[in-house]
């Protein structure tokens, strides 16, 4: 008798333990299911990661094109006469996007830091009080490119400068007469023979 329910009890166990393995089975299978609400969640979730992607885009194109930085400067009247190592001061802007250069200084101050391109040409004539004179491109107090204009030999000399350098942002550039003694520059508003020009070529990122 205690053997007979003993194999009953025994093979109770075993089916009730055969059902709740395959139940377990059955629910773990159905985890694996795709919910049709995770597949939405999924897609949104992709489309705002390729919307933000677009967006970061954009805000770099903006900030790229808020950054355009250009001057192109002459003098109106003749001659530009300048001191001992002082600023040639041009006072007309033909170009001037962001507003750097100052026409009353003569110095551009660099709105952002980054690859700009300077250019300045400057003349002399044989009625100069100055035939020979010298001019350079300053980063501050560190010149970065010089030039001689000589006209002792009875013509007019021109002569252009060009610095392709890195600027910081508040930094200033300058077109300055290098030597110790006054020069006199050929230009007027008609005829801008000496002139100084620079634009931003790429900005830090």
């Amino acid at each position: 008798m205690l053997t007979t329910f003993c194999l009953v009890f025994g093979a109770a166990t075993v089916l009730l333990t055969s059902r709740v393995t395959s139940s377990a089975v059955t629910r773990h299978k159905r985890s694996n299911d795709t919910n049709p609400l995770e597949l939405v969640v999924e897609n949104l979730s992709k489309q705002v990661s390729t919307l933000t992607a677009e967006v970061a885009v954009l805000k770099t194109k903006i900030a790229s094109d808020e950054k355009d930085v250009a001057f192109y400067a002459w003098h109106s009247t003749n001659p530009i006469a300048v001191g001992p190592l002082g600023i040639v001061a041009l006072n007309y802007t033909l170009t001037n996007i962001g507003g750097a250069y100052s026409t009353l200084t003569g110095v551009f101050t660099a709105p952002v830091s980054g690859l700009y391109d300077f250019q300045a040409t400057f003349m002399t004539h044989p009625s100069s009080t100055n035939k020979k004179v010298y001019a350079g491109i300053y980063i501050d107090t560190r010149m970065v490119s010089e030039g001689v204009a000589d006209s002792q030999h009875g013509y007019w000399d021109q002569s252009t400068i060009r610095a392709l350098v890195h600027v910081t942002s508040g930094q200033q550039v300058m077109l300055r007469n290098v030597l110790g003694t006054q020069a006199e520059y050929y230009s007027s508003s008609g005829q801008p023979y000496t002139t100084f020009s620079g634009f931003l070529l790429r900005a830090d990122q």
